[in-house]
């Protein structure tokens, strides 16, 4: 394998983990949407449960 191949093949490589990274931090804002708007979890549950940080928690809140 060639340089050029090499090369190509690493770039692929690091979109694809980018991509399955990005996806799951979106399933994590979803999951604690849902959370703040359908349950009285207080944020330091909702962040125990989604895995995040409370300021996460805290961040999306002041989104919805």
């Amino acid at each position: 394998m060639g340089i050029i191949e090499t090369i190509k093949l690493i770039t692929r490589e690091e979109a694809l983990e980018e991509g399955i990274e990005k996806g799951r931090e979106e399933g994590k804002i979803v999951f604690v949407k849902n959370l703040l708007k359908n349950t009285d979890f207080d944020i330091v549950k909702i962040a125990n449960l989604a895995d995040v940080s409370e300021d996460f928690v805290l961040k999306i809140q002041g989104e919805i």
